[in-house]
């Protein structure tokens, strides 16, 4: 048995252990959790963790270490993540799907928002964009008012993750946006209505959003509803140039509607071990390390095409991924915001 396996299992040993001495059944603890935590955990979650066949979450482990009963962060609300970039082709979607499957993964309550018309990470996840399109449960319906978040949010497989789906007609949004008053509020109008049915950001810990390619209403919407910024960049001479572009947007979005958005980090994506990437990631280090962080590269690789094709995260279809490092840093950091003081000598996370 690898170290990482047999990690695992003790991991899932402790936890066992844990469960047998509060004499709680599998479904019994899953429940004590989700009451806890605030998640959805099964039975069959709770046995692949002390099988061994699935690593326990952060969240869980640090919460039954902590003794706590509840978790200090419950209820702060989401964390909301903005992931943009106005150039095209530069692993947009790929970063937001990845990302949003890696907190869920941990058990973290998700809601990936595609507000991009070209419904990239709608399809990415495998959900049939037409039948939401028949149906009327799409981002459109939340942005002309006519349906709540909760209404068109759609389930993931077995993880906590939700998805707003996205078709070609959110195009015509970005018309109605500017055309009616503060309609690039309402993306996150909808995030935190007052009424506790409807608070969508009190029901998950993160909310991605994607955006789409360029600078117009959709993006403008979804940088007024977000916290954080990640800008995904090829290591490229030419996708370098619209950093700035987008900075110099994030600073008017600051000061005119959202003065708490923060830039969380650059993204470089799609990078090779030639000397074009090394110089244009050099060059990424150089111009915009000194302002704001610079996650560990994104390697070019065809496991990301395959899970596209499969309709899934590609950590789902590749745990392991050779040159994934930089999503893995963003759910880390991401996961740190939300730890709360010490409790009893460990931390929680929400």
């Amino acid at each position: 048995m690898g170290q990482g396996n047999a990690v695992m299992t003790t991991a899932g040993e402790s936890l066992k252990h844990h469960r047998e001495a509060r004499g709680l059944t599998q479904a019994q603890f899953a429940e004590h959790l989700n009451a806890a935590l605030h998640r959805s955990y099964d039975r069959q979650r709770i046995s692949r963790w002390e099988g061994g066949r699935e690593p326990v979450p952060k969240i869980v482990s640090t919460f039954l270490s902590s003794g706590a009963t509840e978790l200090a962060t419950s209820g702060q609300g989401a964390t909301v993540l903005a992931v943009a970039n106005q150039k095209g082709g530069v692993g947009k979607t790929t970063t937001a799907v990845n990302v949003s499957w890696l907190l869920a993964n941990e058990g973290y309550r998700v809601l990936l928002i595609d507000a991009d018309p070209q419904g990239n990470a709608t399809v990415h996840l495998g959900i049939d964009g037409m039948k939401q399109e028949k149906a009327g449960t799409t981002l459109y319906q939340v942005l002309r008012l006519e349906k709540n978040v909760e209404d068109v949010a759609q389930t993931v497989g077995e993880l906590p993750l939700h998805v707003v789906p996205a078709t070609i007609t959110l195009g015509e949004a970005e018309i109605e946006l500017l055309t009616v008053p503060y309609g690039t509020m309402r993306l996150k109008a909808s995030l935190n209505k007052e009424h506790p049915d409807v608070n969508v950001s009190a029901r998950y810990d993160f909310i991605v959003i994607d955006c789409p390619p360029n600078r117009g209403p959709l993006t403008i919407a979804a940088l007024t509803a977000a916290q954080y910024v990640i800008i995904p960049c090829q290591t490229e001479m030419l996708a370098l140039v619209g950093v700035p572009q987008l900075l110099t947007t994030i600073t008017q979005v600051r000061r005119s509607v959202n003065p708490h958005l923060t830039v969380f980090g650059v993204l470089p994506t799609m990078h090779s071990q030639t000397l074009q990437d090394s110089e244009s990631l050099r060059l990424l280090r150089e111009q915009f390390g000194e302002h704001t962080r610079i996650f560990s590269p994104i390697s070019r690789s065809t496991v990301f095409a395959r899970a596209v094709f499969e309709g899934r995260s590609a950590f789902e279809h590749e745990p392991k991924i050779v040159g994934g490092d930089g999503y893995r840093e963003i759910v880390g950091s991401l996961i740190e915001l939300r730890q709360p003081p010490a409790i009893g000598g460990a931390h929680a996370a929400a």
